[in-house]
């Protein structure tokens, strides 16, 4: 409701504008395009339009309808153990493994409790790991990877400014909202660059009244990267530093092509 509530613009008149730009787009090839190229590419401009809303339709039907459901059941399995006195809390259930509850309800394997408090320390300890900049082997330095798809590194960065990979084109001014958490991410007014650790898919709708996204993690293939450019908005992710850095409320400048945000 708040965000309905807001001056932004209205997602369905932006959709209506992309098609527009989209069809322009698509003028623009067919007129560069060869006679024998013609019928090649209107077959697969074709297929990518019928497939292309799947894409959304397998996000909502099988990431979240599918999850969901196996959440609710993993609940009620939660709450039945509960009443059985077999675990303490429903949510208790989320350290276990299928296997395990197989065999325990087949009375093959121990007492459920010390898995489950061996579980919580594992998990309170994984917390704690800083995660590592890339998977694999570093980019070679001064490669094209090493410029626009690797990590930043803070040392990098000019006086003023923190460096991270630029993720989604343009330049924008505005105030950070500084947001550890989504709760804090939903104070944010219109016109404020959203400086974050990592965005989920949960702060999507944020992303309308943002004027940049800064993050500390991530690369140009990230979810909040790729939404970024959905929206047209600048961004810049995988600064290390941006949360630590900047203070709430200070003006900033994104430069989502060369990856530099300067504090103003």
């Amino acid at each position: 409701m708040e965000y309905a509530g807001r001056d932004v613009s209205d997602p369905y008149r932006q959709v209506e504008r992309l098609a527009v730009e989209r069809e322009v787009f698509t003028a623009g090839v067919r007129s560069r395009l060869a006679q024998d190229e013609c019928a090649t590419f209107e077959r697969l401009l074709a297929c990518a339009l019928a497939n292309y809303p799947l894409m959304e339709d397998h996000a909502y039907w099988l990431d979240q309808q599918c999850v969901a459901a196996v959440r609710d059941m993993c609940a009620e399995f939660g709450r039945r153990l509960v009443a059985v006195g077999a675990l303490d809390h429903i949510e208790d259930i989320s350290y276990l493994t299928l296997e395990e509850l197989i065999l325990w309800g087949l009375g093959l394997a121990d007492p459920l409790r010390p898995q489950v408090a061996k579980r919580k320390i594992e998990h309170q300890a994984n917390q704690q790991v800083t995660p590592a900049d890339l998977i694999g082997a570093p980019p070679e330095p001064g490669t094209w990877v090493d410029r626009y798809g690797g990590p930043a590194s803070p040392q990098d960065a000019g006086v003023g400014e923190i460096r991270g990979v630029g993720a989604s084109a343009g330049v924008a001014r505005g105030p950070a909202r500084i947001a550890h958490a989504l709760c804090e991410a939903q104070m944010m007014h219109p016109g404020e660059v959203l400086v974050a650790v990592s965005p989920d898919p949960n702060w999507t709708p944020l992303f309308g009244l943002a004027a940049a996204l800064v993050t500390d993690l991530g690369g140009s293939l990230c979810h909040a990267a790729v939404v970024a450019r959905e929206y047209g908005l600048p961004a810049v992710v995988g600064t290390h530093v941006a949360t630590e850095r900047i203070q709430n409320g200070q003006m900033i400048e994104v430069n989502g092509v060369s990856g530099i945000v300067r504090l103003l």
